[in-house]
């Protein structure tokens, strides 16, 4: 028995057994398939630029150019001041190891 046999996923006002779509998926031809592969890493990837989006706007809110933040590299912590927080990262400069940084948004733990 598969653990999926009573999830249910909704389309609109409709429900589909996730097992029953699993089945309906392994018998596409080639051509669907690609096509159903391409909508999937198409909608993964609209739904990771979109969290990257939320994550830089939650950073723009809290921050600015000028601030100074901790943020964590390995097992090190280092602070830096934000030079500039840009789609996807945030240039840091002034840094406590000497160098300038471009992070993630997710690596940044606080202000200094």
């Amino acid at each position: 028995m598969s653990s999926f046999e009573t999830t249910y996923i909704k389309f609109g006002c409709q429900k589909v057994d996730f097992t029953s779509l699993l089945d309906a998926i392994s018998k596409l031809d080639e051509k669907l398939l690609r096509e159903v592969n391409n909508r999937v890493v198409t909608t993964l990837n609209g739904i990771q630029k979109r969290s990257s989006e939320n994550k830089i706007a939650k950073i723009r809110n809290k921050y600015s150019t000028g601030s100074r933040i901790i943020f964590k590299h390995k097992d090190r912590f280092i602070s830096g001041t934000i030079k500039t927080i840009n789609r996807r990262t945030i240039s840091l400069v002034d840094c406590s190891d000497g160098g300038r940084w471009r992070i993630g948004p997710s690596s940044i733990i606080g202000a200094e």
